[in-house]
């Protein structure tokens, strides 16, 4: 929650810090990858990113999060 929050307040750096913590101890937590891409995309941090989407399909091929910021993503190259 307080990661989601951090990155809806436009502190895409503390969200970061505060999920690579969380994965630490989470690492095939799918959710936390795809919050983590959302974070590294706000940071302009896209390679980061699509180490994050690719991680959380990993642990859940279904991550609707993951999907959509990969969709992001993908949008932004266009």
């Amino acid at each position: 929650d307080r990661a989601r929050r951090l990155v809806r307040e436009g502190d895409a750096r503390g969200a970061i810090d505060a999920l690579e913590a969380l994965l630490a101890d989470r690492p095939d937590w799918s959710v936390g990858y795809a919050l983590l891409a959302r974070a590294y995309v706000a940071e302009g941090e896209r390679e980061s990113a699509v180490d994050c989407i690719e991680l959380a399909l990993h642990h859940d091929p279904d991550q609707i999060d993951a999907l959509l910021v990969a969709g992001e993503v993908n949008d932004s190259l266009n």
